[in-house]
């Protein structure tokens, strides 16, 4: 049985306060991020994140720009995707490392927040 999916909540509130996220995400990863709109308007959920990645979405719908996917959610509605996150580009050695993403409204360009994919290898505490 497989580890059950990193979860990502993100909660958009307002335009002047962005994204309010909590939750990581590791490589090659099944991903479930959550995105509550409690906003009066349409918010989009944008990051190159998703760029070459199979999405699923409830619940909002999918806009393709020139770089980048956006999904919006309407006003007072909660959108959720779905999607397994790459695998790793770090060498085989070392710690922890981490992959920030930004997320942005592409409707609304003062909203922004980050995605981290979190990666640990090695040995942990030493020894």
């Amino acid at each position: 049985m497989g580890a059950p999916p990193s979860k990502v909540e993100i909660t958009i509130r307002d335009r002047q306060h962005g994204y309010e996220t909590v939750g990581i995400t590791m490589p090659s990863q099944k991903t479930i991020i959550v995105v509550r709109n409690e906003n009066s308007v349409t918010h989009g959920f944008a990051s190159t994140l998703f760029k070459d990645l199979l999405v699923r979405v409830e619940n909002g719908k999918e806009v393709k720009g020139k770089n980048f996917r956006s999904f919006h959610v309407e006003p007072g509605h909660t959108m959720t995707l779905e999607f397994s996150t790459a695998p790793t580009k770090f060498g085989p050695y070392g710690g922890a490392e981490s992959i920030r993403h930004a997320i942005w409204c592409d409707i609304h360009p003062e909203v922004k927040g980050e995605i981290y994919v979190i990666e640990t290898r090695g040995e942990v505490g030493g020894g």
